[in-house]
């Protein structure tokens, strides 16, 4: 036992003791209940026992960045496997909302200009101009 305390204190001495410094954080974060007693009506109202605190969170909430009407995270893509913002279905975080932009276009990622159905589109007609030109070459080359 004396082994592992001269340990101890040389682990301290090298490294310092972070816990001895430390303040410690407000008990209603970390836990997030009391021992406070309350009674409430059918209606979901407090009855008795004083009002309910609401406990406070560390991070900002409903704050949107650059013009979003979501958050990053909202929406996930199942066929690319890539979380993006549902208000006009980029992936791209911290990107312009092109979707609120340009007058409000966005009804989510699966509007007509989001940008995936805007390159689906591009695919579809890149395939038929393919398939007209292999039919004009087989036609020329039956005459």
């Amino acid at each position: 036992e004396a082994l592992v305390g001269k340990r101890g204190e040389d682990v301290r001495a090298t490294y310092g003791d972070a816990s001895a410094n430390a303040e410690r954080p407000d008990m209603s974060l970390l836990v997030g209940q009391t021992e406070i007693e309350r009674h409430y009506d059918r209606s979901g109202r407090v009855v008795s026992g004083g009002p309910a605190r609401v406990v406070k969170s560390r991070y900002r909430e409903d704050v949107f960045a650059n013009n979003h009407t979501s958050v990053f995270g909202s929406f996930w893509c199942p066929k690319t496997s890539r979380w993006g913002y549902k208000c006009c279905g980029q992936f791209v975080k911290g990107s312009w909302c092109v979707a609120n932009a340009a007058g409000g276009l966005g009804g989510g990622a699966e509007d007509e200009w989001s940008m995936q159905a805007m390159m689906e589109r591009a695919r579809k007609a890149a395939e038929e101009q393919r398939h007209i030109s292999e039919e004009a070459a087989a036609a020329g080359g039956e005459r």
